[in-house]
């Protein structure tokens, strides 16, 4: 499939803006993934510190929880859980309410708009326990998956990564987005700046990237979060 636009974010996290830059951000917390200038559009990340096998904190975080939202959708939260015995499950959150899903390889189910409930704006497919494909109205395409990595054999660490695409949007995001995977204007030398737009010019340095990444962090006297699951 042809995607208009893509991004990704994995690992610890590991991020490739939709302009195609590729860089690691270990911000620990909860931050604008990506949002629509004209607030058509948010989606939001969480991360969460990873511990080694003693429950002792090391050295980088992970994604752990996004929530998204349009203009005319209601609140999906996708949150890992690894409070299961056997593997961790993503558990599916729509305006607050969770999802009861009994069979999570045959899962679907179609929501409606938020402004208009005789129109469908979106669905959700489970393909398994640990990926989730969200598909909304105006082309905008998520998949959330669980991964998992061998560190060492007393170590394994897991993590959600997602993969945001568009295939036929009705909105033209061009320029029109901002956030941790860039403003997709299809320049990626200007995809690591600041919340005063104040662009870094340096994309090598670690230091430099999480300052300036890090002012997409959510602070209550700048943005509302959008996570209604455990505030």
């Amino acid at each position: 499939m042809n995607w208009k636009y893509l991004a990704t974010g994995t690992g610890d996290p590991q991020i490739t803006t939709f302009d195609g830059l590729s860089y690691s951000f270990n911000g620990y917390g909860r931050f604008i993934l990506s949002k629509a200038v004209d607030n058509s559009l948010e989606i939001q990340a969480e991360t969460s510190i990873f511990t080694n096998v003693n429950d002792a904190s090391i050295a980088g975080t992970f994604f752990n929880a996004f929530a998204i939202t349009t203009n005319d959708s209601m609140i999906f939260e996708f949150r890992m859980n690894n409070n299961i015995l056997n593997s961790p499950v993503i558990d599916t959150y729509v305006n607050k309410n969770k999802l009861s899903i009994s069979n999570p390889l045959s899962y679907y189910s179609d929501f409606y708009c938020s402004t208009n409930t005789s129109i469908v704006c979106n669905s959700i497919s489970y393909i398994g326990s640990t990926n989730v494909q969200v598909i909304f109205y105006n082309g905008l395409s998520i998949n959330l998956q669980i991964l998992t990595d061998e560190v060492s054999k007393q170590q394994i660490v897991t993590w959600m990564s997602i993969t945001i695409a568009f295939i036929d949007t009705i909105t033209d995001y061009t320029k029109n987005l901002n956030g941790l995977m860039g403003n997709n204007n299809g320049d990626s030398s200007d995809d690591i700046s600041n919340r005063l737009k104040e662009i870094s010019t340096d994309t090598n340095t670690d230091s430099v990237i999480y300052n300036y990444a890090s002012t997409c962090k959510l602070f209550k006297i700048f943005q509302i979060a959008i996570f209604l699951v455990f505030k």
